[in-house]
C-alpha cells in the first residue's frame, strides 16, 4: 500500500506537467511524506531521502539528476543476512 500510494502521487505529479524536474522529485516526497504523516521529508546531500520501515528494512527514494528520474528501492542484503544469521 506504501509503495502503491506513492507511484500513484508520481503519476498524478507527472501528469500536471509544467514543473521544474527536481521540484517535481521533492513535491512528490513532500506530498508522500504528507500521506505518511511524516511532514518534513526532504532529500539530502545525496538527493536520497530515506525510511525506516518497522526496523526490519529501509524504503530508499532517491532523484537521479543525470536522468531525471525519481527511484524507489530497498536493499535487501541487511534482511538477507539477518535471515541466514539466526538460521
Amino acid at each position: 500500500m506504501l509503495v502503491i500510494g506513492f507511484l500513484r502521487y508520481l503519476r498524478d505529479y507527472k501528469l500536471l506537467g509544467g514543473m521544474n524536474v527536481i521540484r517535481n522529485a521533492k513535491a512528490n516526497l513532500k506530498e508522500f511524506g504528507r500521506e505518511l504523516n511524516l511532514e518534513g521529508l526532504e532529500f539530502d546531500e545525496n538527493s536520497t531521502c530515506i525510511l525506516g520501515i518497522d526496523n526490519t528494512f529501509s524504503l530508499h527514494i532517491t532523484y537521479e539528476p543525470n536522468s531525471d528520474r525519481l527511484y524507489l528501492y530497498s536493499p535487501s542484503w541487511m534482511v538477507f543476512q539477518k535471515t541466514i544469521n539466526s538460521v
